[in-house]
């Protein structure tokens, strides 16, 4: 632990502030700009040129009751009426001060009910200028601040509060990160302009072109050309575009034919809307707005009304007034001669119409690729003007002040964060049961007494969900399962064997490559499937043409204790392999490892079952009551005397009981072997047979256990345990479905909590806290900390972990708590070069804390 202060981040290039908290003070205690430059030989200092030019005074009109502002946790220093500039607006500004006995919590509280009452204020004393405002101007400053904190032009509605109190957020919590004071200990400025948008004044700035103008004719089949006689051109229009998306294209074919049922449409149009059928002529600017009702009562959210005319003007000349729709229904209207009552046409195709291929509704005119893309994917909200991504919002609505979140992956106010229940999809899912047997006897080194695992020998047992509802699982296949493929258990080994019963046996040099490359490449080998044929709209069909079609699915591979032995082995040949799979660890456990499904490879993901039933293998059979075949429990294997050497040796007896290891089971498991052993001693032995007999035994315990396991899970709870790395994962998934189906009760808590503060280790607030209580008792004295009324004591740009006054002394305590890994202890990282929290270099650390620790001791004599 050291004496004086620190945080987490380097103070600026000045040093602290002063104590007394004056700026000309400041300056004046400073050394010469020379001096410093000397010291600091490869520091840039930014030129005068650059630095950003002070705000011109506001011309103040007036000077209001400063005790009128004064309300419980603020205090206003004084209170303005200005000018609004070229701006039809009132403008209100005030001095504030908030109270500290709020502590070390954000008083967000406070500062609502402070920003509310000034924009309140703003819009009254608008209205008594006779101003409707609708949008506003907010400014913050504050002499800890390099810029203000700022709300441009933004709608005045119930969600300004809001805005105003997340930008302010943001900034105190930047300030906060470069070591300077919070902006709530001292006096700040606010400046708010409410504005009648429609009242402001010209701007001297650019506009749009005007309308793109195209010299078209209406090109052959652009249009349905009507041939009517009357005058109901218009109804029959939009009839005939209506029942193009409502009919199916051949009945579409006949009505176009039949003009008796056109007529009898277009009358239940003119009824429906009370339109007269005797008039001379109709305009889509009377009844427009009629026909848009009629059509969002019969397909509500549908269609939309266009009408172009053929002036030369690509935008619309006239539209309905609907956000929400699917189709566009466009009429053209064609100007009769001689001022003579022009025509409408129903529109076949605007692409057409503009020969273009990407026409812009919204805009009116021609769009690349690329705008168009953006216009479909993207809409504005016209409350709080955020641009959001309509994909995100297909099935919930935009809300104001909501936001996606990675946490929850939903839409939330951003506090409002908590576990989610979403119940899985029904997958189906391809399992892989397997074990390994290791020589232990090679040495890599023959100088180092170290030795190497080598598989020697390898079983699995494949089976899938289908199987396993069907009860087969554990049984030969007649003929090809679409997910397992046509055998149920494979053998690999650099021997042959032959008294143990295995579907598909491999005599390979290295059985771990040929497994590993074998579960990797299952879809392609075992299933005939060609390389990405799920993604392909058109493939050829499967070599595996003996039984079901194959399908391509997720393969789950478990080893009992894998995640400490066989996924390691598997991990280094992946790597070996060129195949980087994803990890989850749990220190030097490789909980899962997920290898995605690139080119041949199929998705292939490896877990533990000891997470999933924390009990030996040995156990299974009794935990459980598994009844297999041939299988009465565990056997006992020596492993010592699995050696190459060995392979083919046939023995009369067993081998010597060394050789089982018996020196690491219990003293109730090593009595049980021994009477084994005993019973035993006489039974001929073969290293081929007993290896294979072994490993195959230990995977049958494990497939029948993990699926006994899954079946009782799945009874109770109706989740499926293989959903699940652990089984305390399965068991909170359950919970949360059990206790806060569809309610928002369990909240996700951020990681430095809800509270505006810096972080801290828990070593240092359990010492801090437990000096504050030995202190108060044997000493009288008061020691502030972060969880002491009013927080940390704030000393300039530096926050100190704790301070304690002493009258009785000469100078005050300051204790800051520096952990070994965040502050690069020279006992634990004597080198400067090593790597320690947050990324940076030991050497770093230590001379940033030490000119921190200067700075504090140069800018006060009381400490």
């Amino acid at each position: 632990m050291s004496q004086f202060s620190d945080d987490s981040l380097p103070p600026t290039l000045d040093g602290p502030y002063s104590p007394v908290g004056d700026v000309d003070n400041l300056m004046d205690e400073a050394p010469p700009l020379e001096d410093v430059i000397k010291h600091l030989p490869n520091t840039v200092v930014p030129s005068e040129e650059n630095e950003r030019k002070a705000r011109k005074e506001p011309s103040i009109t007036r000077e209001l009751d400063a005790e009128l502002f004064n309300s419980e946790g603020f205090m206003c220093l004084s209170a303005t009426q200005a000018e609004a500039g070229r701006f039809k607006a009132f403008r209100f500004i005030g001095q504030f001060l908030l109270s500290l006995t709020f502590g070390a919590v954000f008083p967000e509280e406070i500062l609502r009910n402070l920003f509310t009452m000034c924009l309140n204020y703003a819009a009254e004393g608008a209205e008594s200028m006779k101003l409707s405002a609708d949008h506003f101007i907010f400014l913050l400053t504050s002499k800890h601040l390099d810029y203000e904190v700022a709300v441009h032009f933004k709608k005045l509605d119930n969600t300004a509060t809001e805005r105003i109190l997340t930008r302010f957020e943001m900034v105190d919590q930047s300030n906060k990160a470069k070591e300077r004071p919070s902006l709530l200990e001292e006096p700040f400025v606010i400046d708010i302009t409410a504005i009648e948008s429609k009242g402001t004044k010209p701007k001297m700035a650019g506009k749009g072109r005007n309308d793109f103008n195209v010299d078209y004719r209406i090109a052959d089949g652009a249009t349905y050309e009507l041939q009517n006689k009357d005058n109901l051109c218009l109804f029959r229009a939009f009839e005939m575009l209506r029942m193009k998306f409502v009919l199916a294209q051949q009945r579409f074919s006949e009505y176009k034919r039949d003009e008796r049922k056109q007529l009898e449409n277009v009358k239940a149009l003119c009824h429906a809307c009370n339109i007269n059928v005797a008039l001379p002529f109709y305009s889509i600017e009377e009844f427009g707005g009629r026909i848009q009702n009629y059509y969002n009562v019969l397909h509500p959210g549908v269609f939309r009304l266009f009408c172009f005319a053929t002036y030369g003007k690509m935008k619309p000349s006239w539209k309905s007034d609907v956000e929400e729709y699917k189709h566009e229904l466009c009429v053209v209207f064609d100007e009769g001669n001689d001022g003579a009552v022009g025509h409408y046409d129903a529109i076949k195709s605007i692409g057409k119409l503009f020969s273009t291929k990407n026409y812009c509704f919204g805009r009116g005119a021609d769009i690349s690729t690329i705008e168009k893309s953006i216009c479909n994917s993207s809409k504005k909200c016209v409350d709080c003007g955020v641009i959001y991504q309509i994909r995100h919002h297909k099935q919930k609505e935009h809300v104001c002040g909501q936001k996606f979140c990675k946490i929850c992956l939903g839409f939330h106010a951003p506090r409002d964060c908590y576990i989610p229940y979403r119940p899985k999809v029904k997958k189906e899912k391809r399992f892989v049961f397997f074990d390994f047997e290791c020589t232990t006897d090679f040495k890599p080194d023959p100088q180092l007494m170290r030795f190497k695992h080598q598989v020697n020998f390898c079983f699995a047992h494949v089976t899938c969900t289908r199987c396993i509802e069907k009860g087969i699982w554990d049984q030969e296949l007649d003929r090809a399962c679409a997910l397992c493929g046509r055998f149920r258990t494979y053998a690999w080994s650099p021997f042959e064997f032959w008294h143990t019963d295995v579907e598909c046996r491999k005599v390979v040099e290295d059985p771990l490559a040929a497994f590993t490359k074998w579960l990797l490449n299952f879809e392609t080998e075992v299933l005939g499937m060609e390389p990405g044929a799920k993604k392909r709209r058109k493939r050829k069909n499967a070599e595996n043409t003996d039984g079901e079609k194959p399908e391509s699915v997720t393969t789950y591979a478990y080893a009992h204790a894998g995640s400490r032995y066989d996924h390691v082995l598997i991990y280094g040949e992946m790597l070996r392999m060129g195949v980087r799979p994803e990890l989850i660890r749990q220190g030097n456990h490789l909980l899962e490892m997920k290898a995605r499904k690139t080119g041949v490879y199929t998705t292939t993901i490896f877990r533990d079952s000891y997470k999933l039933i924390p009990i030996k293998l040995a156990n299974f059979v009794k935990t459980f009551g598994l009844e297999i075949e041939g299988v009465d429990n565990k056997k006992y294997f020596p492993h010592k005397f699995n050696k190459a050497e060995n392979y083919g040796t046939v023995l009369d007896t067993l081998p010597p009981m060394e050789d089982y290891y018996p020196g690491g089971l219990f003293p109730a498991e090593r009595a049980k072997f021994e009477q084994w052993y005993d019973e035993n001693r006489e039974t001929g032995f073969e290293l081929n047979e007993v290896i294979a007999d072994y490993c195959k035994t230990d995977v049958q315990i494990l497939a029948h256990g993990l699926v006994k396991m899954r079946q009782l899970f799945l009874s109770e709870t109706r989740h499926d345990i293989t959903d699940s790395v652990t089984i305390p994962s399965g068991c909170m998934k359950y919970w949360v479905q059990l206790a806060h189906y569809g309610k928002e009760r369990v909240a996700i808590i951020p990681h430095l909590g809800y509270e505006k503060r810096g972080k801290q280790s828990t070593i240092a607030r359990k010492y801090l806290k437990w000096r504050a209580e030995e202190e108060l008792r044997e000493n009288g004295r008061v020691l502030r900390h972060v969880e002491s009324p009013g927080g940390e004591f704030k000393f300039g740009n530096y926050s100190l972990d704790g301070m304690m006054e002493r009258p009785d002394e000469d100078k005050n305590l300051a204790i800051e708590v520096n952990g070994c890994y965040w502050h690069g202890c020279p006992s634990c990282f004597p080198d400067d070069a090593a790597i320690v929290g947050g990324g940076e270099t030991a050497g770093a650390l230590r001379a940033r804390d030490a000119k921190r620790n200067k700075n504090i001791l140069l800018g006060s004599t009381s400490l």
